[in-house]
């Protein structure tokens, strides 16, 4: 048995659903765990393991160096990491555990700083430490473009000697990655997604069905934004209505400043102010994943289109488990994976209109060609299930216990 710390310092997104799945599958994999997060006291109800209460200590992060805002991007890195030790060193303090391995899943928000090395890092965290780096976005740039972020990256902390491994969830920019972190150990995370639904009826999902009537119901989910495509999607639902088409178009996730601009935050707050009536909007997180995908799974296809998302997402894995179809945009991973495994189609970015030809052609099981599709969802699903992940974490695990790898 080990003793694995999961460290979130914050709480949006998926993360939330990545902390608590981890936490859950170390638990049933025999190992024990300090959760570090900024909501324990939601954790303390999600965690469905009964092995929690002896093997699971809840503690909430806090700031012990402040993150003012206006400082640099160095100083704030370095605060961080000074955060991220003090809390693991109260944990171990309140528990007398000693941790093996210290993940942190969400250390994405905190790349920001192309000056912190691993040297440095080494000094603030003397922890075992593994990373998943979610959108190393310059590896999937052109090549010139590619050249120049590669100068300025920001990534230069892995190379930290109690860094054992880190992981990535795009397998097509793995070789990529490896010739610039020579000497570290790079791991494909699978993209996984809670499944799970909900035992009575959630309201939300019986009045959406209701308003939606006889309609087909297609729905954008997520952390609501310019680039997740809200006013593409927006312009759908008007060229819909004046089509006078039976689609109903969804909205769920909440609009928030960090991922969008106050421009933007203007932008689509007047655009939503002047939908057209086939739109259904609940601007708010859901907290419960099987409300979630109760929502999720009412839905006929599923439109993730987004503006220049370089990596992978799970909307992908949730949309292939209740084999809905899903629209993408041109280019990068989701499009290469769309393709290959057929889970829809793949549309230009900010085309509302070759959007809602898609969405048609879809409802007859075709792509924008005509050509009849066979989706592989199981497979597709299976590849980024809990159980490749538990497989995941027996590798992860074999490193710090010095054992070979099962998946070399």
């Amino acid at each position: 048995m080990k003793t694995i710390v999961v460290l979130d310092s914050l709480w949006i997104g998926h993360i939330p659903t990545y902390h608590r799945i981890l936490v859950e599958r170390l638990l049933s994999l025999g190992h024990r765990v300090i959760s570090i997060s900024p909501k324990p006291q939601n954790l303390k109800w999600e965690i469905k393991d009964p092995k929690k209460d002896d093997y699971v200590f809840l503690k909430e992060f806090t700031e012990e160096v402040r993150l003012e805002s206006g400082v640099n991007h160095f100083e704030r890195s370095v605060r961080w990491w000074k955060n991220c030790n003090g809390n693991v060193e109260s944990a171990v303090k309140a528990t007398h555990w000693q941790p093996d391995l210290v993940l942190l899943p969400g250390i994405e928000n905190n790349i920001i700083s192309s000056s912190l090395t691993g040297d440095m890092v080494d000094g603030l965290f003397p922890f075992k430490w593994f990373g998943l780096y979610l959108t190393p976005k310059y590896l999937r740039k052109p090549f010139l473009k590619f050249q120049h972020k590669r100068l300025f990256r920001k990534d230069r902390f892995f190379e930290a000697k109690n860094c054992i491994a880190l992981a990535i969830l795009d397998d097509g920019v793995v070789s990529r990655l490896q010739k610039i972190l020579k000497n570290k150990k790079i791991m494909v995370m699978p993209d996984f997604t809670s499944t799970e639904t909900a035992t009575e009826k959630f309201s939300l999902a019986e009045e959406m069905k209701n308003k939606a009537g006889d309609r087909k119901i297609i729905g954008l989910f997520g952390e609501l934004s310019s680039r997740k495509g809200l006013i593409t999607f927006l312009e759908m639902a008007r060229r819909a209505l004046i089509q006078k088409l039976p689609l109903f178009f969804v909205f769920v996730g909440p609009l928030n400043h960090r991922n969008n601009s106050p421009e933007d935050l203007v932008q689509m707050k007047q655009e939503i102010s002047r939908a057209s009536p086939n739109c259904f909007f609940h601007l708010e997180r859901i907290p419960k994943d099987a409300c979630f995908n109760d929502l999720f799974k009412e839905c006929d296809i599923i439109f993730a289109a987004y503006i220049n998302f370089y990596h992978s997402s799970n909307m992908m894995t949730k949309a292939s488990f209740f084999e809905k179809p899903i629209i993408v945009s041109e280019g990068y991973c989701m499009a290469e994976r769309v393709r290959k495994f057929q889970l829809g189609t793949v549309i230009p970015k900010n085309n509302g209109k070759v959007g809602l030809r898609a969405i048609n052609q879809l409802l007859k099981g075709e792509d924008l060609n005509g050509l009849k599709i066979s989706p592989q969802y199981k497979l597709f699903s299976s590849l980024h299930s809990l159980e490749r992940l538990d497989d995941f974490l027996k590798d992860l695990i074999a490193l710090i216990s010095g054992e070979t790898p099962i998946g070399e």
